[in-house]
């Protein structure tokens, strides 16, 4: 903790806003967590010179902003690599079917299906799936878990990649998305990826009037969290 404070100090040259960008953080559990990483926390205080320690209030876009400026640093970094918003969607793809399963590690080989079906879906035709399955290692989006086993470095990753999912099928047929996060509103496993999609979608207040009899404890984190502006 004093690291961080330390951190944000030294970046905002601001004791005041450096203090209410470590409150922000402590408000989170996703950001809190995360940004125990030097690279994460890095990212955190570049947001807030950026934007503003308000920038922070909506968790959820906060943390797509993050993940997608790491995807853009490694790309600047490696030219050819995956286009960002289409590794998003294969990936995301990965972590909602992984996560429906049960799965926190997955096979090497029911990686490359799932990103083959999805490959398929996405008419992602040249795609060469080892290479992406390397590539996204090597971004330490996932990472090795013993033997033939993998899995996302971060459980924010799984949770955010896999609310970006539901978020889309929304998008696509509106109701489809928050059908599933009512249908899994209790379910433990599912709490922060449904906290993370209402944040995407400013859904919060439609999830606490159906699911706050399913499960009253997630139904007062949405209304805490709940961003005080529409997302983008």
């Amino acid at each position: 903790d004093q690291q961080l404070i330390t951190l944000f100090r030294h970046a905002l040259r601001d004791d005041g806003k450096a203090a209410a960008l470590f409150d922000s953080l402590r408000a989170s559990p996703f950001l809190s967590s995360w940004a125990r990483t030097p690279l994460n926390a890095a990212l955190i205080t570049s947001l807030a010179q950026r934007e503003g320690v308000e920038a922070l209030a909506n968790q959820a876009m906060a943390v797509r902003r993050f993940i997608r400026q790491f995807l853009s640093r490694e790309a600047i970094q490696s030219p050819h690599q995956t286009l960002l918003l289409k590794k998003e969607r294969l990936l995301s793809l990965l972590a909602f079917e992984t996560k429906s399963a049960g799965q926190l590690a997955f096979t090497k080989t029911s990686t490359l299906s799932i990103l083959g079906a999805a490959k398929a879906k996405l008419g992602a035709i040249t795609l060469d799936l080892p290479e992406f399955v390397h590539e996204i290692l090597n971004n330490h989006l996932l990472q090795d878990s013993g033997g033939e086993l993998l899995q996302f470095a971060h459980e924010v990753y799984h949770d955010y990649l896999a609310a970006c999912e539901l978020e889309t099928r929304e998008h696509m047929q509106p109701g489809l998305g928050t059908e599933f996060a009512i249908a899994h509103f209790a379910e433990p496993h599912w709490q922060d990826c449904v906290r993370l999609y209402a944040g995407l979608t400013g859904c919060a207040a439609g999830l606490i009037e159906r699911g706050a009899d399913k499960n009253p404890t997630l139904a007062w984190l949405l209304l805490r969290e709940a961003p005080t502006a529409a997302p983008n």
